[in-house]
């Protein structure tokens, strides 16, 4: 390149002093200018591709069940490519240790579940800079990308396999590929239910234990496991360490249809393959710790914590909010509690689509007039 430059440029300098005039010269000069423009352009495209070629190839590796999930082929994995461009965004926020991403993923019915989420975290996190909404929905995207949210769209089709579950099933299978792939290029991952509501600032709570592999909220579900509790896949951290990287590859053993279920797959996967061993008994106020093979570390955090199921009466300890708070029977002094987003949240996101440049909004400001 520097010789054919320099070759150029001697040319063109001998014949524009034949010619007496320097506008052959010029002409040159910028053709010159344009060519190494465009040779650097592409080179960086050419890495940027390559970049996403490595992960797409290493993708069937990941450690992701065969019989449930589909490794992408070139046309199928945007979403892939978009993960990988969300990462490398990321350069002067790392995506691991205080900076985790935290994932929310929601589809079209459930949006108003998913702006409430948000208004309740920008409660906690003014700048949200950190989540990233993972959606099938292109309307959903589209709005999260309006108001300055960044999301990822991930058609199901391209993912999932196993098409006759209850949709709910497919959605949440979908979401713990998402979840492997941002592990897989180095973020640790905080993967949140859209109605699991924050009331109050949980990091204290992660930080505690800031060299556990997992740290999980508590279910009860699957009940039939032999353990009292289990790990609640709804609000839930997996780091990025060679821990979790092991186990994400013995998920890709998992062939029991049986476990067409992230809960019940992860619950499974974390006793039968990484024989995690709790040290404590299971009440309801107290964490307990899970020790599992090579040093894997899992806390399963108490439910005065992050609320799922008996914490009515201690809201004051209460950082998460993880009751199906949306339905209509619930009662009043719950829902006040936890519902943020205003009555009129549908006619307001209806003027956005039809003309955003009248009614356009920065992220902040969006959720303000959204919420009650």
């Amino acid at each position: 390149g520097k010789l054919f430059f320099a070759g150029a440029m001697s040319f063109s300098l001998f014949f524009s002093r034949k010619s007496g005039g320097l506008v052959v010269f010029a002409v040159v000069l910028i053709c010159l200018c344009y060519l190494m423009y465009h040779r650097s352009t592409k080179a960086g495209e050419v890495e940027k591709r390559a970049s996403f070629t490595r992960a797409e190839r290493s993708f069937s590796s990941l450690g992701l069940p065969h019989s449930l999930l589909y490794h992408p082929i070139a046309e199928d994995s945007l979403w892939l490519e978009a993960l990988t461009d969300y990462v490398a965004s990321r350069k002067d926020r790392k995506c691991n240790g205080s900076d985790f991403v935290t994932l929310v993923a929601a589809d079209r019915e459930f949006l108003h579940v998913l702006l409430n989420w948000l208004i309740a975290a920008q409660a906690v996190d003014p700048s949200l800079q950190n989540v990233l909404v993972a959606s099938n929905s292109k309307e959903v995207c589209h709005l999260m990308n309006l108001m300055g949210i960044d999301s990822v769209h991930v058609p199901i089709a391209s993912v999932v396999k196993i098409t006759n579950l209850p949709f709910r099933k497919v959605f949440f299978l979908m979401r713990l590929a998402v979840i492997r792939v941002l592990n897989y290029l180095g973020c640790d991952v905080l993967n949140s239910d859209a109605d699991a509501v924050t009331l109050k600032n949980f990091r204290p709570l992660l930080e505690k234990h800031g060299k556990a592999d997992v740290i999980a909220s508590r279910g009860r579900y699957p009940g039939n496991m032999g353990w009292k509790k289990t790990c609640c896949m709804g609000w839930i951290l997996y780091r990025s360490s060679k821990s979790t990287d092991q186990m994400w590859q013995l998920a890709a053993e998992v062939d029991d249809l049986k476990m067409r279920d992230d809960q019940v797959m992860m619950n499974n996967l974390l006793m039968k393959k990484m024989h995690v061993e709790w040290q404590e008994e299971w009440l309801n106020d107290e964490e307990n710790i899970g020790y599992g093979i090579n040093g894997f570390t899992i806390v399963n955090l108490a439910e005065a914590e992050v609320c799922r199921e008996r914490c009515e009466r201690k809201y004051a300890q209460v950082s998460v909010f993880h009751k199906k708070f949306y339905q209509k029977d619930i009662d009043q002094t719950i829902m006040s509690l936890v519902w943020k987003l205003g009555e009129h949240w549908n006619e307001i996101v209806s003027l956005w689509m039809q003309d955003w440049d009248s009614h356009s909004c920065q992220k902040t400001d969006c959720l303000r007039q959204l919420s009650v």
